[in-house]
């Protein structure tokens, strides 16, 4: 029997393996009905892989999913059933499907980006409003704090301040952080990661 799942439980580099292969050629693998041994014999060395996890293998059909010009996976799909090999006419079916599951996964991607963007614009605003209603500096650095760490999803922010007359960058706003131990922190220009080549 098949043993399920296998061709799918893995990562797969661009040109590893059937699914690796179609993902950066952009080309469909229909293989109708054939066992491991008559693949292997027939196939490029680099399919290999995948076959050495299948005892009875009757056929398989992977599909590039493109959108856009663009590859964005594979749809794979096997079939353990003798008798009832894949089709010319299976593949054009799977090519529909393909194509609409493309088109879904951009625009799965283009919500989540306008999304994200919209998030970004209301963090702006909040500072923006944060900026315009106080003169008070740190009231103003503590919103761009928990702005950034709300829209980046970090666990601790802080802004360092550069003093001209010291060359050093000293704490003025900051969440997240264990102890207070930054709060203390004097940072001389060019010293760990804070570094700046002109002042």
């Amino acid at each position: 029997m098949c043993r399920k799942g296998l061709l799918l439980s893995k990562s797969y580099l661009l040109g590893e393996g059937l699914a690796g292969y179609v993902a950066q050629t952009g080309e469909a693998i229909l293989i109708p009905k054939a066992l491991p041994e008559d693949i292997r014999a027939m196939s490029n060395p680099v399919f290999h892989a995948d076959l050495d996890h299948v005892d009875i293998y009757y056929g398989a059909l992977f599909m590039p999913l493109i959108s856009e010009g663009k590859i964005l996976g594979v749809l794979g799909i096997t079939r353990n059933r003798p008798g009832c090999p894949y089709t010319i006419d299976d593949q054009t079916f799977m090519q529909d499907i393909a194509h609409r599951a493309a088109q879904t996964t951009t625009n799965a991607r283009l919500y989540r980006d306008a999304q994200r963007h919209a998030k970004n614009l209301e963090a702006l605003h909040a500072i923006d409003a944060a900026i315009t209603s106080s003169f008070d500096l740190r009231a103003i650095l503590n919103v761009v704090v928990s702005q950034t760490i709300a829209q980046l999803g970090v666990d601790a922010a802080a802004v360092l301040l550069l003093n001209p007359d010291t060359h050093t960058l000293s704490y003025a706003a900051g969440y997240g952080f264990r102890g207070k131990t930054i709060e203390r922190e004097r940072v001389r220009l060019g010293v760990g990661y804070a570094v700046l080549d002109r002042f």
